[in-house]
């Protein structure tokens, strides 16, 4: 029987690759035009309200191994809700392949190549 504190471990180490890999991504990208992106401060402000939210009902996290977690966590939600992809689903697949020691799934867009 796993433990609550066991699995959260094993979801944060399923989730640090993925948000490496995407925070890599990011850093690597093409900086885009203020007039190529619709995010606005309000999208911005909305994309961080249930992380505020959170924080707020559950007066934070008691440790860095917690705050480790919920950090990984939020940043996966929300990127995947921002994708409109499954939560459930990636969440699922990277808790099983790090069990079995495979590679995670990605939270990097899939882009289709170039003609």
């Amino acid at each position: 029987m796993c433990s609550i504190n066991k699995l959260r471990m094993e979801a944060s180490t399923a989730l640090e690759l993925a948000v490496a890999e995407a925070k890599t991504y990011v850093q690597n990208a093409q900086v885009v035009g203020a007039d190529e992106t619709s995010f606005s401060q309000g999208n911005a402000e909305r994309a961080i309200r249930p992380a505020v939210i959170w924080r707020r009902t559950s007066f934070g996290s008691q440790s860095l191994a917690g705050s480790t977690f919920v950090q990984r966590t939020l940043t996966v939600v929300t990127t995947l809700k921002s994708q409109r992809r499954n939560i459930l689903e990636f969440m699922t697949a990277s808790v099983s392949a790090t069990r079995k020691r495979q590679p995670t799934p990605s939270l990097v867009p899939l882009v289709p190549a170039a003609d």
